[in-house]
């Protein structure tokens, strides 16, 4: 028997992303595939944990309902992929990652390689960000 596919009653708002966004989605891929701490994680998560983070970063609005709608998790269920996620974004400058980050600096890529990581603050709300803050080092 032929099943159809029935809208759902209630379809969360729509977000839409930039070509801004959609770069940023794809360098945060490259450099999720090319960290060792995603081995454990299931692509589909890290897909949807780039795709809810590329959005956040370029001031898209997310919307928890949409982005449960359309993946199958839940913020709850990315969160910690997607603070790995951040951590990976963060140090991209300093480690074997360089090299994707050159790439995706390039104007032909809208520089999103130079955008700077936003706190999860507003994301996750629950979330506390429990890493060390960095210490600042002078030179005398």
């Amino acid at each position: 028997e032929e099943r159809k596919h029935r809208k759902p009653k209630f379809m969360p708002k729509v977000m839409k992303p930039t070509e801004e966004s959609t770069f940023l989605a794809k360098y945060m891929s490259e450099l999720a595939l090319q960290d060792s701490n995603f081995l454990g994680e299931l692509p589909s998560k890290v897909a949807a944990s780039v795709l809810v983070l590329s959005l956040y970063y370029c001031s898209v609005e997310v919307h928890e309902a949409r982005v449960e709608a359309v993946t199958g998790y839940s913020f709850s269920d990315l969160q910690s992929c997607i603070v790995k996620l951040r951590r990976t974004h963060l140090e991209s400058g300093t480690s074997s990652l360089i090299v994707i980050k050159n790439r995706y600096a390039k104007e032909g890529y809208m520089s999103v390689a130079n955008i700077v990581p936003k706190s999860l603050d507003k994301l996750l709300p629950k979330y506390e960000d429990k890493a060390p803050k960095c210490a600042k080092f002078y030179s005398f």
